[in-house]
């Protein structure tokens, strides 16, 4: 299980990526995390394209989940502070006194792929809409859910090929079941079963996100807490027309945004 991300490798380059959220006090350091730790894990993710994001007017970030850490969200917003961006918490009392508000919007709300009975939990189309944002292109999704990532962004995957919504880059971390390594040592073997179809989990999941136009171009393994150093792994992907923009316009930064060799995004209906 230790290799199963490797069926997921970064087949999309991105020449500008960079990494959001360290330096300059950006990441709040947790208590209990071995220095060695630090350069990787929670708090800073890898974007493409920082800069791009920093020219666009109308610029929107949405970040799922935080958990009181709001590194990302202090570290984009330096380098690019058009963005507006938002972040959704179902527990925003306990993330507030953290800070985030100076640098996003914090919403009570949980980002679900399928069927739920809790109002505040909904899919990336109906936050949209409870937002006043339908049709409006979301520049990057950021997802840390602990193990909702997985039917919320199969069916943001299925809402993008279908037409109703437009994202450029995801960053999200992705948490293999917990019981694998429980599993192992008290040896249950219906358990053991399903977790030795994982990396074919993994597959499907990479496969969808494919088919919706997004390639891996960075990943990191986490080692903080119950991820154990290989039981979650950070994944960043781009959208081929972000990637464009984003090549185009890092190598030829005079080009007018309507002469851009790059697809656009479409909408085909509003979700």
């Amino acid at each position: 299980m230790r290799h199963a991300s490797a069926v997921a490798s970064a087949p999309q380059a991105c020449e500008s990526e960079e990494r959001v959220g360290t330096g300059d006090g950006a990441r709040i350091k947790r208590a209990g995390v071995p220095p060695e730790h630090l350069p990787f894990g929670d708090g800073p993710k890898f974007v493409c394209g920082p800069a791009v994001l920093g020219n666009r007017k109308d610029c929107l970030v949405y970040s799922v989940g935080s958990g009181g850490d709001w590194g990302f969200e202090q570290g984009l917003k330096a380098a690019a502070p058009n963005c507006e961006m938002h972040t959704f918490d179902p527990a925003p009392d306990e993330i507030q006194p953290y800070g985030g508000g100076a640098y996003s919007k914090i919403h009570a709300l949980a980002l679900r792929g399928g069927e739920s009975t809790s109002e505040n939990a909904l899919t990336l189309g109906q936050i949209q809409a409870k937002l006043g944002h339908t049709g409006r292109h979301i520049d990057l999704l950021k997802v840390d859910c602990e193990g909702c990532e997985w039917d919320a962004l199969t069916r943001v995957f299925g809402d993008l090929r279908a037409g109703n919504l437009t994202v450029g880059q995801i960053q999200v971390e992705l948490h293999a079941p917990v019981s694998i390594t429980k599993s192992e040592e008290r040896g249950d073997r219906a358990e053991r079963k399903r977790i030795r179809g994982f990396p074919n989990q993994l597959r499907e999941f990479f496969d969808t996100a494919n088919a919706a136009g997004f390639y891996i171009f960075h990943k990191e393994r986490n080692g903080w807490g119950v991820c154990d150093g290989y039981l979650c792994v950070e994944y960043a992907l781009v959208h081929v027309s972000h990637a464009c923009h984003a090549f185009v316009e890092s190598h030829c930064p005079s080009l007018p945004p309507e002469a851009l060799p790059c697809p656009a995004p479409s909408f085909r209906a509003s979700s």
